[in-house]
């Protein structure tokens, strides 16, 4: 789900549950508007296809969610207004920057799980169309900077 245009629920929770026994973890760097005005979260159909996830992905095991927590605290937003962020089966990432605490557009909330260090350089990246970018930042390479980590010790105790 790449673009900046919205996205359907159907879309979502295809998304959400693809080849859910194959796939072990999911990571979205993407959530409702960061603009302190808007509480949104997944609607029944994105549930369903999250709690399906947990309960029958990775062979019965549970397949791991991960969602950036959020750039808005800038514009006064708070992750506990993120649905996605406030689900129990959803792993909340958080950045910090190169002193260690967290950068001004950070949301703080009681749902961050982990902080991951992004410093304030940008990430380089593939954007839409296998371009390059330098541009990616935030909470939104955390949360794929912390993913991969999970993924590596997943591997490392496979269970087939």
């Amino acid at each position: 789900m790449v673009g900046v245009e919205p996205v359907s629920a159907i879309t979502q929770s295809e998304s959400l549950s693809w080849q859910r026994q194959e796939v072990s973890i999911y990571t979205s760097s993407w959530g409702p508007p960061d603009d302190g005005a808007v509480l949104s979260g997944p609607n029944d159909l994105i549930d369903a296809a999250i709690n399906s996830g947990v309960s029958e992905g990775r062979g019965g095991r549970g397949s791991l969610y991960f969602f950036a927590n959020g750039n808005g605290a800038h514009n006064d937003d708070n992750c506990g207004a993120d649905g996605y962020i406030n689900s129990p089966f959803i792993f909340s990432i958080q950045a910090a920057d190169e002193s260690g605490e967290v950068p001004f557009y950070g949301e703080i909330c009681a749902a961050v799980g982990v902080t991951a260090f992004v410093g304030s350089a940008l990430s380089p990246t593939i954007e839409e169309g296998n371009e390059c970018s330098r541009r990616f930042a935030g909470t939104s390479a955390a949360c794929p900077t912390v993913t991969g980590c999970v993924a590596l010790m997943l591997q490392a105790r496979f269970v087939p």
